[in-house]
């Protein structure tokens, strides 16, 4: 089966066909490219699953948007930049103080962005966001009003959980946190059908 049958045949058995399209209201759509992408960069179909809900939500699964510049135009260490919508400043100490890998990476083609849109590597940027996410989740993870929705976990508890969990708290504590109900919402939602999704693509 080639490549776009393969797609076909996964997006309407998963359920994806036109969900993003109707949620996000024509900002974006989830494609092939986006599928080889998410593909070549995380490690199972539940990790890809992790890394395509961030992706939709982040920028609706565009390789060039703009960034958002939380209200500091002229200072983009404070940008969120990229697919992955990284926050530069974030990123970079989260580099310099060793929790963050950035290993074989050219960490600024995966931030550079002008006002207007990113023009760094998209594929650097993904790769970047990914292993973000797998550093995040076992810390306390607040809502809105600083409403805890997840206590901070010891090593071994945080060992103990099933991947999906671990998955649904760094899917949660990825975005900020007002965001972070809705980022639930969306995960219990999309979480299942990209995870058919890329059983069938990488099987058929």
């Amino acid at each position: 089966m080639r490549k776009n049958e393969r797609f076909k045949f996964a997006m309407e058995q998963s359920g994806l066909v036109g969900q993003v399209e109707a949620d996000f209201k024509g900002w974006g759509v989830f494609h092939v490219d986006n599928a080889d992408v998410i593909a070549a960069v995380a490690d199972t179909p539940d990790q890809c699953a992790l890394l395509a809900v961030t992706w939709m939500n982040e920028t609706t699964f565009r390789f060039y948007s703009e960034p958002n510049m939380n209200h500091v135009p002229d200072d983009n260490n404070y940008w969120d930049v990229g697919p992955m919508q990284l926050n530069v400043g974030v990123i970079r100490a989260n580099i310099a103080n060793k929790f963050l890998n950035a290993e074989h990476l050219d960490v600024q083609k995966a931030l550079l962005s002008t006002i207007s849109q990113f023009i760094g590597d998209p594929l650097q940027n993904v790769q970047l966001g990914y292993r973000l996410l797998k550093r995040i989740g076992r810390g306390t993870i607040t809502g809105p009003a600083e409403t805890i929705l997840y206590t901070k976990l010891t090593v071994e508890e945080w060992d103990a959980l099933d991947e999906s969990v671990r998955n649904e708290r760094r899917a949660v504590a990825y975005t900020g946190p007002e965001a972070r109900p809705k980022r639930y919402t969306s995960w219990v939602k999309y979480a299942p059908m990209f995870t058919t999704f890329f059983k069938l693509y990488a099987d058929v």
